[in-house]
């Protein structure tokens, strides 16, 4: 069930196998904002490389560009400078590539990087929206709880919609 074209976008490698099934499916360009390297300092990226390759996916132009320290450091110093670039290039590839659909963590107040994330993808997508004069549609997925959680209804965002709608 591919329509137009899908893009994924992660904090971190791994968060791909939370919607694998959907990922397997519609084969997404994937954006890692981090390396996943967290407090031992090695990057998981490998993995995460070569679960796209076997799920017939491709990486994005953002693909773990930052150690995890780099971005909680951010957060920490309130350099929202870097979190706007990465906005603004994330809509550039999104208008690029032609995307319809972006899939991505869920605000759920359990790590900030997460949370930062969802928010930098939902000013790309009004950005990139803008841009083409046409609405993406912009899902989100949880990483805590049941995977069929619908954390969009229970914080009253009904501009995003649970992955497993895609289905």
């Amino acid at each position: 069930m591919t329509v137009g074209s899908s893009a994924l976008v992660v904090a971190h490698p791994g968060h791909e196998l939370r919607v694998y099934g959907w990922l397997a499916q519609a084969r997404p360009v994937v954006f890692v904002l981090t390396d996943g390297s967290g407090a031992a300092r090695e990057s998981r990226l490998a993995s995460t490389a070569s679960v796209l390759r076997k799920a017939g996916a491709r990486q994005g132009s953002i693909f773990g560009r930052f150690p995890d320290r780099t971005v909680y450091e951010a957060i920490l110093a309130h350099d929202f400078g870097l979190f706007a670039s990465l906005a603004d290039e994330l809509a550039a590839q999104f208008v690029e590539l032609g995307v319809d659909r972006v899939v991505a963590d869920a605000v759920e107040d359990y790590n900030p990087v997460h949370d930062v994330c969802r928010f930098v993808v939902d000013v790309a997508v009004t950005i990139a929206a803008a841009l083409r004069d046409r609405t993406i549609l912009n899902y989100d997925f949880t990483l805590i709880g049941a995977p069929d959680t619908d954390v969009c209804a229970s914080k009253g965002q009904p501009i995003r919609q649970p992955v497993c709608m895609l289905a």
